[in-house]
């Protein structure tokens, strides 16, 4: 019986190992074949670079538009300093951008006409006009923009966004680079908002005001736009 039950054990053995080396598969070749790969396209730098292009623009001032200087003055009736603020709305002119929303310089520009600002105190207004601007012979200040610097392109439309705008401007016969700040809101065809720069007397050789009531001047001008335009297409 002992020597059955051997026998029988040993062929169940043996018939297990061959199952399973007969089940037994070798795995599969890569495919070496490099037509097989999937190829993904590299992008070019043309497309990394490309920019949104919009339409080209024109940006018209409207009559709505002021122009106006603030100096901080120390008058001798006050104990503390004070604001002097002039003011005028005879300010017109054009912006042309490009359809990559850059700025054509050539056609644009925006004029402020000088004789007309106004502040609170008649005095100080006729010495700027007579003796720090000599509106006579300089009667405007003209503002040229040569580029815009992080404009959002195309304008977004109801919504405020903020860039900055570089400028030949001219006063007093005298041209400086200045860079204006400028918050703004695109909406139904219109632009509004406001740009603000400053700068000092000697960058166009103005003469600050002297007169009996004022102490002392501030050689800080800070010059803002508040502006409302039209925006429109151009062919």
């Amino acid at each position: 019986m002992m020597r059955k039950t051997t026998i029988l054990l040993i062929l169940s053995i043996a018939l297990l190992t061959i199952s399973c080396g007969g089940n037994t598969q070798e795995p599969p070749m890569p495919n070496a074949d490099p037509s097989s790969e999937s190829l993904v396209p590299t992008p070019t730098t043309g497309d990394k670079n490309e920019r949104d292009k919009g339409n080209a623009v024109k940006i018209t001032l409207k009559p709505a538009s002021i122009a106006r200087y603030r100096i901080t003055e120390q008058l001798a009736r006050r104990n503390l300093p004070n604001d002097a603020v002039g003011e005028t709305k005879d300010i017109i002119g054009d912006i042309y951008l490009k359809p990559d929303g850059s700025v054509d310089s050539k056609p644009s520009l925006i004029t402020i006409g000088l004789a007309s600002l106004k502040s609170d105190e008649g005095r100080r207004d006729r010495y700027v006009r007579n003796n720090t601007l000599e509106t006579e012979s300089y009667s405007t200040a003209t503002v040229i923009p040569k580029e815009f610097i992080d404009l959002p392109w195309p304008l977004p439309n109801n919504q405020e966004f903020l860039f900055s705008m570089l400028t030949d401007t001219t006063i007093h016969g005298v041209t400086s680079n200045l860079l204006w700040k400028v918050t703004a809101t695109s909406e139904g065809g219109q632009l509004s908002g406001s740009a603000k720069t400053n700068f000092t007397f000697d960058t166009f050789k103005l003469t600050q005001p002297k007169l009996a009531f004022i102490l002392s001047i501030k050689d800080n001008i800070r010059l803002e736009l508040d502006f409302l335009a039209e925006v429109r297409d151009r062919p």
